[in-house]
């Protein structure tokens, strides 16, 4: 039950930090926010430890991948409370075996999971999830079992960038680096050289408005930047 109600103010914390108008990068100012923190319910739902925390307009959605049921709970923000679950768990071909990045596409209210035990990427409807018992997600791309995306982050409908995962069956291994990732055709390429990522952790950042990337790696000082429009 601590675990439900962190996961409550979390949420709305979240939301509140978004809808700053004004933020102070002064280290040495101190906010304090408590009488802004309103909880939320999530009736009988039990949510486990490692759970992610997303927003989409007036929702608040949880990825719980130790779920052994339903791995996304869905929270109307503006009634505070749960309007329901959606994405089951399991080997079937309209479940999610083993849960990885979760990308919410708010033009077309609809959340899309990369699966790695099925490798591809189910995309729900919101709306229709929500009301349907027999729901069936639209697999909208499939990956190949030597090398797939992961930690997407979208751009737009054909253009986003990932941590690529190769698997490297000769050495019983794998190397990381980061990626363009078309979500739309499936279509990835390396950016990063996967000679300099290999046995570390390739970890990256992106700035949208910007438009670059930054990309390093544990017990690695080197620090790439990229920009979008000199990448292919």
């Amino acid at each position: 039950m601590k675990l439900l109600k962190k996961l409550r103010f979390i949420a709305i914390f979240i939301l509140f930090i978004s809808c700053r108008q004004s933020v102070d990068n002064s280290r040495n100012n101190h906010v304090d926010i408590s009488q802004d923190v309103i909880p939320f319910d999530t009736d009988s739902i039990q949510i486990g430890a490692g759970a992610r925390i997303y927003t989409s307009d007036s929702l608040v959605i949880i990825k719980d991948g130790q779920s052994n049921d339903m791995l996304l709970t869905i929270i109307d923000i503006q009634t505070l409370k749960t309007k329901g679950q959606i994405a089951k768990f399991g080997p079937g071909p309209d479940e999610v075996a083993v849960p990885g990045a979760v990308f919410i596409d708010r033009d077309n209210k609809s959340i899309s999971i990369f699966d790695y035990g099925q490798l591809k990427i189910s995309s729900y409807n919101i709306d229709s999830a929500l009301v349907m018992d027999k729901y069936c997600p639209t697999t909208i791309s499939n990956f190949n079992n030597q090398q797939f995306p992961d930690r997407y982050v979208h751009v737009n409908d054909t253009l986003g960038f990932a941590r690529s995962i190769t698997i490297d069956p000769k050495k019983k291994g794998y190397t990381q680096g980061i990626c363009r990732y078309n979500i739309t055709t499936g279509e990835l390429t390396d950016i990063s050289g996967p000679s300099r990522m290999e046995g570390l952790k390739s970890l990256f950042g992106i700035s949208v408005a910007d438009r670059i990337i930054a990309e390093g790696a544990t017990n690695n000082d080197i620090l790439n930047i990229y920009d979008f429009t000199t990448v292919h």
